[in-house]
């Protein structure tokens, strides 16, 4: 299909989704009228639109709409007599996230419960994804129960913050940002070969503990090989770090080159503080991610290495097998500009400065003229020809430079 094609295709699907939304579903051989030998390929992506979670309710976030006093604040109970509720950390899709404590074996721990007897569906089928791995990189559940009708999970407690939250606070180093995206990596290889793919991995879900160990969360729209084999696993995740064949919910394409994409979004926006799909809206959003190419990293910021430029496209491929093939590979070609690359340059003014100031201290300390004051005074008048540093005793409270001009004797 030619470029051409690609963009009326663009525009006739958001035409289609701008009626959908208002209720009319418009044929596609009506859209394709002046294009016909389209037809058959937008009814396909119409058909596979009508799947996903924008055309329908989100079956990873269900009765978000739809919540009753079940999703109160309940801080202060006490969940199957061993996990009190400290504090709510924060309140998602299908379910709400506390800080708590195990009285059984006295330690801190996060505890997930549901909203609805759907969503505690899919808190059981999160724990039991969630178990089957057991690595430093992600989160692990460590017991799960039913209160008043609700399921919750019991996970260990980071104490951190998500990248999310990071980043609002400070703009992170090209090599901090690398190595966190090659540490995830490393983390969802390990997932994938287990044959769990996340779905949803974006800043919020990427948590950073005390030591700035980054942690993966959140396997709530995770999905198996044999859920994906079965057709169980419908489009879900976050619109701005979904892959094209996620969008489409091209099942057959769905993999671990998912998350593959949706780290070079992370990556793009930790390096350049911008998304790398410009849009207004989700229905531009949806396009652009299936139809635009990205911006590239060197657009935004000509300063960025154009090592990471290079991955950054690579990651962001819209078919996948354009894409680094694993989590793996993204890692060690992450791993392998890290350990090659010069010292991050946004930091080189800071040294620069801080090396100039010590030298002039130095300076100001080895090179003051040992020539005394009273050789510099004649009939009481001070007489400087130009070559002699006259040191005086100043309070220093601040780094200041005091510089003086003064016109030699003729």
């Amino acid at each position: 299909m030619i470029d051409e094609d690609n963009d009326l295709i663009a525009d006739l699907l958001v035409q289609w989704e701008d009626a959908f939304e208002q209720g009319k579903d418009i044929p596609a051989e009506e859209l394709c009228t002046e294009c016909p030998h389209l037809t058959t390929f937008l009814q396909e992506k119409i058909e596979s639109l009508k799947t996903t979670a924008w055309t329908t309710k989100d079956p990873a976030r269900p009765l978000t709409d739809q919540r009753d006093q079940s999703t109160k604040d309940i801080s202060g109970s006490v969940l199957a007599d061993r996990y009190r509720l400290d504090s709510l950390l924060g309140s998602g899709g299908y379910g709400q996230v506390y800080r708590a404590h195990d009285l059984k074996l006295q330690r801190p721990v996060a505890v997930k419960i549901g909203h609805h007897r759907t969503s505690c569906d899919l808190l059981l089928d999160e724990a039991r994804r969630v178990a089957r791995l057991k690595h430093p990189g992600i989160i692990a559940v460590h017991d799960c129960g039913e209160h008043e009708g609700r399921v919750f999970l019991v996970f260990e407690l980071v104490e951190g913050e998500s990248l999310a939250d990071l980043i609002r606070k400070k703009k992170l180093s090209i090599r901090e940002s690398v190595e966190i995206i090659a540490t995830v990596a490393e983390s969802l290889h390990y997932a994938h070969e287990k044959g769990c793919f996340h779905r949803d991995i974006k800043p919020e879900n990427i948590l950073i503990d005390s030591n700035g160990k980054p942690l993966i969360a959140d396997f709530g729209v995770a999905c198996t090989l044999d859920e994906l084999e079965k057709g169980r696993a419908l489009s879900s995740g976050t619109l701005a770090y979904m892959s094209p064949e996620q969008i489409s919910n091209e099942v057959q394409l769905l993999d671990g080159r998912c998350d593959v994409h949706a780290l070079g979004v992370v990556l793009f926006e930790l390096l350049t503080g911008e998304s790398p799909f410009p849009a207004k809206d989700k229905q531009e959003l949806r396009e652009q991610i299936l139809f635009r190419q990205p911006k590239r990293l060197r657009d935004v910021d000509p300063s960025l290495p154009e090592a990471l430029d290079t991955i950054c496209v690579k990651a962001l491929a819209k078919h996948p097998g354009d894409r680094h093939q694993t989590a793996l590979e993204l890692a060690n070609v992450l791993r392998s500009w890290l350990s090659t690359a010069k010292p991050d340059r946004r930091r080189w003014p800071w040294a620069i400065f801080g090396l100039v100031a010590v030298v002039a201290l130095i300076a100001g300390l080895v090179f003051s003229s040992s020539r005394s004051e009273h050789e510099l005074i004649r009939d009481g008048v001070l007489h400087f020809e130009g070559r002699t540093r006259i040191v005086t005793n100043v309070q220093r409270t601040l780094p200041v430079t005091l510089e003086a001009w003064i016109k030699p004797d003729p």
